[in-house]
């Protein structure tokens, strides 16, 4: 990558985007070393790779839609999707989102039993929880209540196979989610959830608690991207991870890189 790619990528990552060849180049080698494609940086591209392998889910599932998460609608359009949003104020725009592609809505939060939560609703919606901040009672937003589902409830497990995409994005209670999605997670492929690095909610879970409860559950880590540092000392707060089976179709092999790669290198 270019220094003006750099540059390029380092102003757009706030906004969630990357540029990045459509085709990225060749691996090579430079000075005694690999020259390797750069690292992607953000969900999309990520997707774009899965999508390159071949990976067509048949069901996508947006738990903590908002209005729609672009990455999963540009990568696969036509795919069937179920979004999951508690907050009314998205339901236009995931009525709208319906009308445009394959799939439905619920307006509820997802979580380990049926019924209802409070919700702590912040100006930016996008911010709000079902758990408290860490910084105190001021930061948790205006509370309402809002009703709970499990997704194992929700997806008629009978109809999947085992390509399902599930991506979680709820602020600090993706476990919760996860906890009634158990059947559901026998049938993914792949599943996005947002980290954090801290407790920055009462109780949730932090980085290394959620890749021991999905590698529990047979996966692992594939790929990391997007993120924020947090505004008290600029330290590493949030990372997306996109984790797959550990045994499935994407680590299928351990090899650094193919015979005729190896040949291309350093030759026979």
């Amino acid at each position: 990558m270019s220094l003006i790619e750099k540059v390029i990528n380092r102003a757009l990552q706030p906004l969630g985007f990357e540029l990045y060849p459509i085709r990225p180049p060749k691996n090579r080698l430079s000075g005694g070393q690999f020259n390797l494609a750069p690292i992607r940086l953000s969900m999309e591209a990520s997707l774009q790779h899965l999508r390159g392998l071949g990976y067509n889910p048949s069901l996508i599932v947006d738990v903590g839609a908002g209005h729609g998460t672009a990455p999963l609608l540009n990568t696969w359009p036509k795919a069937t999707s179920l979004w999951l949003e508690p907050l009314k104020e998205f339901e236009p725009k995931l009525q709208a989102l319906s009308q445009k592609h394959p799939g439905r809505f619920i307006i509820a939060a997802a979580g380990a039993e049926k019924g209802s939560l409070t919700l702590h609703v912040h100006g930016d919606l996008y911010g709000s929880s079902l758990m408290q901040e860490s910084d105190g009672a001021t930061a948790d937003g205006t509370p309402r209540e809002v009703p709970i589902v499990r997704l194992d409830d929700e997806v008629d497990m009978a109809k999947l196979g085992t390509d399902v995409l599930l991506k979680v994005d709820v602020q600090g209670a993706e476990l919760h989610v996860l906890n009634g999605a158990q059947e559901l997670l026998k049938h993914c492929a792949v599943v996005v959830l947002e980290t954090n690095f801290f407790e920055f909610h009462t109780n949730s879970p932090e980085f290394f608690e959620v890749l021991k409860y999905m590698y529990d559950r047979g996966f692992v880590a594939y790929d990391i991207f997007d993120g924020h540092n947090r505004p008290l000392d600029d330290a590493l707060a949030q990372r997306d991870v996109l984790f797959v089976q550990a045994k499935g179709r994407f680590r299928h092999s351990h090899e650094w890189s193919s015979k005729g790669q190896r040949e291309q290198y350093f030759g026979k």
